[in-house]
């Protein structure tokens, strides 16, 4: 696993012990060092804010423009086919917040579109996908993002990368941890941050309202676990 929180967050200190306490190897990183860390110790997973995914995302994009027109084209165009795959998948798997819940049919009909769209996106990983994998280590896993919000453009361009993005919001003061998605029911849509932890409640509560009895307060973030 790399990572680049300071050691004394507590966030970080969880995944240590996580990580300690299963034998993994921990390598700490930096912005100046992460590419060489990545190509040299090649993560199965990594701990990052999003800022760090940003500059990921844009370095790519930026040689990507400074590829030619008919290369620019097949990525935009792989790009698509990646987004609208995941797009349907996320559909079949029950896996999208919305307004309504999509009923069997229409995630019969996403899984189908998902299905007949594989191939192509098969092609674009083996054409495109593949180098920017490579480029995070090559066997990268599970990518754990938290510490403020992650733009839906990053989190998409990740998803095209075929690279699992969990999404979790703590409060550092209070637990290093209060929500999180799982790989399992990754959750997809701006802004979302998954479940509350096992054994633990989170409820909003009006912030300029200043109440002893939580129970009672009108609608700040109030966990208890």
């Amino acid at each position: 696993m790399v990572t680049m929180l300071p050691v004394w967050h507590i966030t970080e200190r969880a995944a240590e012990l996580c990580m300690f306490s299963r034998g993994c190897k921990l390598v700490y990183s930096s912005v100046k060092h992460v590419k060489a860390d990545l190509a040299l110790h090649k993560p199965h997973w990594m701990m990052l804010v999003p800022r760090v995914l940003e500059k990921i995302s844009l370095g790519v994009q930026e040689k990507f423009a400074k590829k030619s027109k008919l290369a620019r084209m097949m990525i935009h165009f792989f790009t698509m086919v990646a987004a609208k795959k995941n797009e349907h998948l996320n559909i079949a798997k029950g896996q999208v917040i919305g307004e309504k819940k999509p009923n069997p049919l229409r995630r019969l009909y996403a899984r189908c579109v998902a299905t007949l769209l594989t191939p192509l996106d098969l092609l674009g990983t083996a054409l495109v996908w593949r180098k920017v994998k490579q480029a995070l280590g090559g066997r990268q896993r599970l990518i754990v993002c938290g510490g403020s919000a992650l733009s839906g453009k990053v989190e998409d361009f990740f998803s095209n990368v075929e690279v699992l993005l969990i999404v979790g919001y703590g409060l550092t003061e209070c637990s290093p941890l209060l929500c999180h998605r799982r790989s399992d029911r990754n959750l997809i849509a701006d802004g979302c941050v998954g479940y509350p932890l096992t054994k633990t409640e989170v409820r909003v509560v009006d912030p300029d309202a200043f109440v002893q009895d939580v129970e009672r307060a009108p609608v700040s973030t109030v966990q208890r676990g």
